[in-house]
């Protein structure tokens, strides 16, 4: 059985998900799990259950804490959160969500167990049971638009990677013959708890053996992570450093032995490569930034605007890009448009800053659909708790967002087309669907868009003023 560890907190105790979520029947607020972010599938069946907790914000009760929840899939490879009378987990309240979690495999478990192990040689064996340490970081949140999420699980440590050029006026006959890793901190073991926990036991190593990425030029190393920024600091760790040392030894096989110390500060899931240029004199590097170890990336143009660094929507959480700004012209423009048959028809917004909207400023078709009262906004805005202030509205007007339409039909609706049984489906769409609305299949085979109705137009955590 494949295991998932997951901190506990004295806290929250189980009964406290079930007393909540027993007595929520409002069935829009069922936590639906979309997948989780994996390079290989998670073991089927009810038994294999994964311990999971989430942590609501909301804005009414500023005391949060966490619930806990299982994940686990079924034979028709379909994610399913339930509490813990196997009931499905509900949104206890509007807002936002953090979820955290930590996975183990059950072979590095067992490895640590049975003392075979063996932390100086990151072997191709040990090293792809070490990349299999995932976890969900403890600043992930997702907000609670939409009722389908998806778990993102990274890589619970970091690495290091060594890029070695050997200097050609030492000889051409002038080969690797060793490398190595001194005085670095790895994983060497874990303690045990109950209910699938377990915490990472961390120690310095005064040799390690790295793993091979390229004969004779690129190899790399997993390593601790130094969590440079708190947020991203998982909840099973004391102490831990913000900068840490590596030195790297180079024996050639002409006999030129040489050492190189660097110093790193990674977060979890970071990688930071290192080049390393041998010549007579000694070794020369550089580095270069820190980057996200997995080389998945989730840039695209979908929208005319992007989110910092590419970062991924976390309103809605269906990895659909949220529009965010530069000015607030250039937002309002957007927002305008999220009406039936708009540019951004369906889309996610969020606010991260309180933004003003002055009348005076608006086109003449906005001012139109604003004294017509014509503006029924189709998208999802979450203003985390943010103000939009209205500015010179015409006398009468107390709400930007009269006659939200909570029923409209997507695009990618209006491109497939459902058999007469619901049991298959013609036609297709190749775009980033709208406000997340999506085809799931029952364990009957029918399928089903969901939602099917409601939680498709939405102004939540938002404050207006005149």
């Amino acid at each position: 059985m494949w295991l998932f560890s997951l901190a506990l907190f004295t806290s929250c105790a189980n009964d406290d998900t079930t007393a909540n979520n027993s007595t929520n029947d409002n069935i829009n607020e069922v936590i639906n799990v979309g997948g989780t972010e994996l390079s290989f599938s998670l073991p089927t069946g009810e038994n294999n259950r994964i311990p999971v907790r989430y942590k609501e914000y909301s804005l009414t009760n500023t005391n949060s804490k966490f619930y806990n929840a299982f994940l686990w899939q079924d034979d028709d490879k379909a994610y399913h959160m339930t509490d813990t009378d196997n009931k499905p987990s509900r949104w206890l309240n509007n807002g936002q969500h953090e979820f955290q979690a930590i996975y183990w495999p059950e072979a590095l478990l067992t490895a640590f167990n049975d003392k075979s192990f063996n932390t100086t040689d990151q072997n191709d064996d040990n090293y792809t049971l070490l990349s299999e340490f995932l976890a969900i970081q403890p600043n992930f949140r997702i907000s609670s638009t939409v009722e389908k999420i998806t778990l993102p699980f990274a890589h619970r440590l970091a690495r290091i990677i060594a890029h070695i050029n050997i200097d050609p006026l030492l000889g051409e006959d002038v080969k690797l013959q060793n490398i190595s890793f001194k005085n670095v901190d790895v994983l060497t073991g874990l303690t045990t708890g109950t209910n699938f926990t377990y915490s990472p036991v961390w120690d310095k190593i005064d040799e390690l053996k790295p793993h091979t990425l390229k004969a004779d030029s690129v190899f790399d190393i997993i390593v601790r992570p130094t969590y440079s920024v708190a947020a991203n600091v998982m909840y099973d760790e004391t102490a831990t450093p913000s900068t840490s040392t590596c030195q790297v030894s180079i024996l050639l096989s002409s006999g030129l032995k040489y050492n190189k110390t660097l110093s790193y500060a990674l977060n979890a899931n970071q990688e930071l490569n290192v080049y390393l240029n041998v010549n007579a004199e000694g070794v020369d590097f550089n580095k270069s930034v820190s980057e996200k170890w997995d080389d998945k990336t989730y840039h695209d143009k979908y929208y005319e605007l992007d989110t910092p660094n590419h970062t991924l929507a976390e309103s809605g959480s269906s990895w659909q890009r949220a529009l965010t700004y530069s000015t607030d012209s250039e937002w309002t423009k957007h927002l305008f448009q999220a009406i039936e048959g708009g540019a951004h028809h369906g889309d996610y917004f969020i606010l991260d800053k309180d933004i003003t909207i002055d009348y005076t400023t608006l086109s003449d078709e906005q001012k139109e659909m604003i004294s017509k009262n014509s503006f029924v906004f189709t998208g999802h805005l979450d203003g985390f708790d943010h103000t939009i202030t209205l500015m010179n509205f015409p006398e009468g007007r107390t709400s930007l967002f009269d006659g939200i339409n909570t029923n409209y039909t997507t695009i990618q609706e209006e491109k497939i087309t459902l058999s007469d049984d619901r049991k298959s489906y013609t036609g297709s769409y190749s775009e980033v669907w709208q406000a997340n609305v999506h085809l799931e299949k029952d364990q009957k085979g029918i399928y089903h868009w969901v939602p099917e109705m409601g939680y498709r137009a939405e102004v939540i955590n938002i404050n207006l003023s005149f």
